[in-house]
């Protein structure tokens, strides 16, 4: 009996050996893959592109669904927004609605992100177009385009995609990416 009580106490004691492992494993997977995520977020607005900096960019962050856009997106946002820079996170059809609400409130130019100096534009492509949605769409990437802010937009889209989508409006707008970075699983 002592001889089967010590075999279970090995075998179990193996076993929380591999485990144990295999967690330290997994552990060092997503350190890995939030150190890199951290690096692209900090690189997105950045440096320079076309002769553009930071302040003046409009980022197309683009892929298959459920792949980390947005993640990406909201921590670039993030960090931006640590070194004192207001950073807004709207939705598409969000955009929109406080576009029509502000319309409807004020008389002057509709600014639904005001003040704001990095703005994340998440699922481009999702909501139902109308003119007032291309005029607030186009208005808000022609900002970014004249340096008043920087915008990253998260899309299941390419910029081809946009181009489609969007008609001649989406010919403007995709001629006003700086950078399109597809992301992948």
């Amino acid at each position: 009996m002592k001889e089967l009580e010590a075999l279970v106490q090995e075998a179990y004691a193996a076993y929380r050996r591999a485990l144990e492992e295999a967690l330290e494993a997994a552990l060092e997977r997503a350190r890995s893959k939030e150190a890199l995520e951290e690096a692209v977020a900090q690189g997105l607005l950045s440096g320079e592109v076309q002769g553009k900096n930071a302040e003046e960019r409009v980022v197309l962050v683009h892929g298959p669904p459920q792949v980390g856009k947005t993640r990406l997106a909201v921590r670039t946002a993030y960090l931006e927004a640590a070194k004192g820079r207001k950073a807004f996170f709207l939705p598409e059809a969000t955009l929109y609605q406080k576009g029509r609400e502000e319309a409807l409130a004020e008389e002057g130019p509709v600014d639904p992100v005001r003040g704001a100096k990095v703005v994340v534009l998440d699922d481009l492509g999702k909501a139902r177009i109308t003119p007032f949605s291309l005029e607030v769409l186009f208005s808000l990437v022609e900002r970014a385009h004249v340096r008043e802010l920087a915008l990253l937009v998260t899309s299941n889209l390419d910029p081809e995609g946009v181009r489609r989508r969007y008609g001649e409006a989406g010919e403007a707008l995709a001629a006003r990416i700086d950078l399109a970075v597809w992301v992948g699983s």
